[in-house]
Order: structure tokens, then C-alpha cells, then sequence
């Protein structure tokens, strides 16, 4: 019972952020006599993909949230495996020293030896504490796009000019969604790639 109210609740907090996010994606601005074309223009952009729920793929609400979702577990994971490897480092000592607890002394400094290792080794390959630190800077740069785009849309409310003023807004937070995305998923790739190379080569000889 309790494993099916907590499934419930996660179930109804991710569909209210998401509600939340469409719903708050796209400045409500005070109808009058001078800004009727620029609101006309910001209903027709919630049939857009860019401003479209968190359910459809790449809409701002989206890639906010899977940038949002994957932040705390790359965190999580980064500091696991940090400690992870200093508790074994640590250990190693107390091993030597402790030879009445520990009989099988080569054993287990083997077996410690080999963990670290493979932690570093998830550690390099992974890229757990890059990986949060990039999400988290995507993130940040998402939600600034956003913010300056609706204060342009605002301001363009109250221009006389303001529906071209919008659509050049529009138009400029696109292309920085984009650009943000890209240099994230690049970073990404370029650190994977610059992981593998530093990965430990096998001796010559060895097939």
C-alpha cells in the first residue's frame, strides 16, 4: 500500500510540473488596444513544438525537465563513487595492520585493489560529476533564456512596434534553445570520447 501511494504521488507531481511549466511557458499580458496582434501571435506559438508541453519532444518544458531530472541522480552518483573509492583507499591500511581480522591478507588487498579500480574506471567512463555539472549549466541557461525572451515579449506588449518585436524575441530564444542543447550534447560526446582514450591500454603483447 504505501509503494502504491508513493508511485501515485511521483505520478501526480510530474504531471503537475508539467502542467505548471505549459502553463506558465508563455507571459499572460493584459489585453488593450495596441497589443491585440501580439497576443494573437503568443496564442498561436502554444501550437508550436518549442512551446508545447513537457510531453512532446523537444519543447522548452521538456528539455527543462530532463535536464532537471538527471541533474540530482549524475550528482548522486558522483558522490558515491567518490566516497566509494576514498573508504577503500582507507581500508587498505587498516588491513595490512589488522592481520588477525583479515587472514587472507593478499585477498583482500587484491579484491580492495580491483574495486578501486573499477569505481575509478566508472568514475573516468561515466563522467558522473561532468555530466551534473553540464546538465546543471543547461538548465540554468534554459531558464535564462526563457526569462529574457518573456521580458522582450512583455516589453514588445507596450511597443508600438511589438509584434515584430515578438517575433524577433521568439525567434532569438530558438535559436539559443538550440545552441544550448547542442553545446551540451557535444560536451558530452567530446568528454565520452576523451574518457575512452585515457582508459588503460594493454600491454604489448597481450591479444
Amino acid at each position: 500500500m504505501k509503494f502504491l501511494f508513493t508511485v501515485i504521488l511521483i505520478c501526480f507531481s510530474t504531471f503537475a510540473h508539467a502542467e505548471t511549466c505549459k502553463n506558465s511557458v508563455i507571459p499572460a499580458i493584459k489585453a488593450d488596444k495596441t497589443n491585440g496582434d501580439v497576443i494573437s501571435y503568443l496564442n498561436s506559438l502554444k501550437g508550436t513544438v518549442l512551446f508545447s508541453g513537457e510531453d512532446v519532444e523537444g519543447s522548452y518544458c521538456q528539455l527543462k525537465g530532463w535536464y532537471g531530472d538527471r541533474m540530482s541522480s549524475r550528482r548522486l552518483g558522483s558522490r558515491m563513487l567518490a566516497v566509494l573509492i576514498i573508504v577503500l583507499g582507507a581500508s587498505l591500511p587498516l588491513i595490512a595492520i589488522l592481520d588477525q581480522i583479515f587472514k587472507n591478507q593478499k585477498f583482500w588487498i587484491a579484491f580492495i585493489g580491483a574495486a578501486i579500480v573499477i569505481a575509478q574506471g566508472f568514475s573516468q567512463t561515466f563522467q558522473y560529476e561532468e555530466s551534473w555539472r553540464n546538465y546543471t549549466t543547461a538548465k540554468l541557461e534554459l531558464e535564462g533564456a526563457h526569462r529574457l525572451w518573456q521580458k522582450k515579449v512583455v516589453d514588445a506588449s507596450l511597443s508600438t512596434e511589438g509584434l515584430e518585436a515578438a517575433q524577433k524575441a521568439t525567434d532569438d530564444f530558438s535559436d539559443s534553445v538550440t545552441k544550448i542543447v547542442l553545446k551540451e550534447t557535444t560536451g558530452f560526446f567530446d568528454t565520452l570520447s576523451e574518457s575512452v582514450k585515457n582508459l588503460p591500454k594493454k600491454p604489448n603483447g597481450m591479444q
